[in-house]
């Protein structure tokens, strides 16, 4: 018998089709398996969102059902009974586990005038009560709102008023900056934590009496801190006092804060060299409190590579100092003093060379931009045998703009200095007296 093969061009899956397939596959599974999780976690979501908002209707039901003078927290303004943040109370619900506390604040409706423009003498018109809940696991918080209203009539005998403003260095208002309000010498204890509005306002109605005891601090992410400080033995005047609250008075507090900025300091030597391990003395100009309690007034010592890096440091006017004994500033690049600006950064190279007994420093400005200027000559003289003229970066020095160091100046009065600039006129100063190490600074005109 005769079998006879016909060629049909029926073939089988070759391999790579198989491969295909099988991928076709996995990635139909991947998407089925992905959109059932994100079901899943949308379901669980909700259900969580369903169970919180439940809790939170009972909870703040409570605070409703609460006599309307003891709607307030334990540490908080209104005070009452009502757990706040650092009193927070917790569940567990699907094996998370949950933070939760109010905040509540008397409201100044301008429906009626306000506190701050004087037009309403009774300004805590009525309780606004927050109640957040956190999961403590993803950090989320949920926050539930509801005003109480009081059945009587609203008066602010009982207490007063605090009007912060929040302003950055401009004078232009700072929005959603975050404002801490904390009175430890009365009881029972405030501890507030409250948020600027756009406007970079906030109004602290029903205050109770307390003299230079309410201590503010005001700060925003990526922002300076500004606050009030206490009266002590170490500041006894302030130049912005802990807030004196007094009934029916409104108490205005003014807080200045803008972005942080970057400044680094390289110390060298005269040759321009690095110099490791030099102690530096920093400080601004701000005080917190009269006559002269600086703000800002620290000591550094620079790495091996000779630098300094001071991030996240507030806007002021910078004034370096050695610290060492047998060392002087001979100039700096740019001059001194650093003005730090905000949202900047600044990196700055300190020049020092060997400390004598007198010295004089010169920085010659332009009278008009304040900037140094190049191509300086300058003349020191007195009427004994002192007579030196000195050109910005000679004599082998690290060459500095628009300042000349004279150090080996005997102490002396009667001194006369003479500034050269091509472009600017001519300057004479006379009577300069030379005792220690001392700075000039000159400003010629074009």
């Amino acid at each position: 018998m005769k079998i006879n093969f016909e060629n049909t061009n029926d073939k089988g899956f070759t391999l790579i089709e198989g491969l295909v397939s099988v991928g076709i596959f996995i990635i139909l599974a991947m998407i089925v398996y992905s959109t059932t999780l994100a079901l899943i976690r949308e379901s669980r979501l909700y259900r969580e969102n369903t169970t919180l908002s439940g809790m939170a209707d009972q909870y703040l039901e409570i605070a409703r059902n609460l006599p309307y003078s003891e709607v307030g927290t334990i540490n908080g303004n209104p005070n009452g009974p009502l757990p706040d943040l650092s009193n927070a109370t917790t569940t567990t619900i699907n094996d998370n586990l949950y933070q939760m506390y109010y905040a509540v604040s008397f409201v100044d409706d301008p429906a009626d005038g306000t506190a701050i423009a004087g037009t309403d003498t009774a300004p805590n018109d009525y309780k606004q009560v927050k109640f957040y809940i956190k999961n403590t696991v993803t950090g989320v918080i949920q926050n539930f709102l509801t005003n109480i209203a009081p059945k009587g009539l609203e008066s602010m005998a009982s207490g007063g008023a605090l009007y912060i403003k929040v302003f950055d260095s401009l004078g232009i208002a700072v929005p959603y900056a975050t404002i801490s309000i904390v009175n430890t010498i009365i009881t029972p204890n405030i501890n507030l934590t409250r948020v600027t509005d756009t406007d970079g306002n906030w109004v602290e109605v029903g205050l109770p009496n307390s003299t230079n005891g309410y201590h503010v601090t005001v700060t925003k992410n990526g922002n300076s801190t500004d606050q009030t400080h206490p009266i002590t033995e170490e500041n006894p005047n302030p130049i912005k006092p802990d807030a004196t609250v007094l009934n029916g008075q409104v108490t205005q507090v003014s807080f200045s804060i803008d972005k942080l900025s970057d400044l680094t300091l390289n110390t060298v030597n005269q040759s321009c060299e690095i110099a490791s391990e030099t102690n530096v003395g920093l400080r601004g100009t701000k005080l917190i409190g009269t006559p002269n309690i600086l703000k800002f007034n620290n000591t550094y010592s620079s790495n091996s590579s000779g630098r300094i890096t001071l991030n996240d440091t507030e806007w002021d006017s910078y004034t370096p100092s050695l610290t060492t004994t047998n060392h002087m500033f001979y100039g700096s690049q740019p001059i001194q003093p650093i003005t730090l600006a905000p949202d900047t950064k600044i990196e700055t190279t300190l020049v020092y060379g060997p400390k004598t007994t007198n010295s004089l420093l010169i920085l010659v400005k332009d009278s008009v931009t304040g900037d140094a200027i190049a191509t300086t000559s300058v003349n020191l003289k007195n009427t004994a045998s002192y007579d030196t003229t000195i050109d910005a970066g000679s004599s082998g020095t690290c060459p500095l703009l628009g300042q000349i160091m004279f150090s080996d100046a005997p102490a002396g009065s009667n001194y006369t200095v003479t500034a050269n600039s091509d472009g600017y006129q001519p300057k004479i100063i006379s009577g300069i007296t030379i005792n220690g190490n001392n700075l000039l600074q000159v400003s010629l005109d074009h």
